[in-house]
């Protein structure tokens, strides 16, 4: 989920811009999962929290052809899709069994990614310091993709949608550790995140199960707001 929050400070332990997705200081996509776990334990350069069981990838399906095949018809663009598929791998490996997000933009002509937060605290969001909302700020209305985890394995969420239409993103793509992706995108209707959050639960309250209860949401917003959505 993303949070349009402002944060003062980086009160990181490492610098955003010194951890890199795809030919950076570091290459996440071509380290294994046990290669990286050993990284993590060397470098420390996150504290990574595993919990029992809970947001654990599933590492044989992201790594299959099927998965990368979900990546290759988002865009028309093949230099943009091969940018979202490794951002991709990059977080499931890097975000595996914890709750927390990752969150890059990219530029949708050239797949150059504009933006990033590869160190956020908080689990199940991603809340934007002030760097990353400059970086965003300072591009093309309608000229980012963006794409983040979900542990949870939830479709978008209120907040996703209302990030989107706040900062005039493209669309956005949500990848869940389960290897579900999901392609969303706002209309010009302004966007309500909270009130989308409470319709889910709504639906929950009733006896939907999590998933169900998004996808009644999902639909019910589709005709209220012009959005778009789609498992791929």
């Amino acid at each position: 989920m993303e949070e349009n929050v402002e944060v003062k400070s980086d009160e990181m332990i490492l610098k955003e811009d010194s951890v890199e997705y795809q030919g950076g200081n570091f290459d996440y996509f071509h380290l294994s999962k046990q290669n990286y776990s050993r990284f993590i334990k060397e470098s420390g350069i996150i504290k990574k929290r595993y919990l029992d069981g809970y947001a654990n990838v599933d590492f044989d399906y992201i790594y299959s052809d099927e998965y990368k095949l979900k990546f290759m018809s988002i865009t028309d663009n093949q230099v943009v899709n091969e940018r979202l598929y490794n951002c991709a791998i990059s977080m499931l490996v890097h975000r595996d069994g914890t709750a927390m997000e990752d969150f890059n933009a990219i530029d949708y002509q050239t797949g150059e990614i504009k933006a990033k937060q590869l160190l956020n605290e908080k689990p199940d969001m991603v809340i934007y310091k002030k760097s990353t909302k400059s970086k965003i700020r300072i591009c093309d209305d309608y000229s980012l993709i963006t794409i983040h985890n979900h542990s949870s394995n939830n479709p978008p969420t209120g907040g996703d949608f209302s990030s989107a239409f706040n900062f005039k993103y493209r669309f956005g793509i949500v990848v869940c550790h389960n290897g579900e992706v999901y392609y969303y995108k706002v209309g010009e209707k302004l966007f309500s995140g909270t009130i989308f959050d409470k319709n889910v639960e709504n639906y929950k309250s009733c006896g939907y199960n999590n998933y169900d209860a998004f996808e009644q949401t999902l639909n019910l917003f589709i005709e209220n707001y012009v959005l778009e959505w789609r498992r791929l």
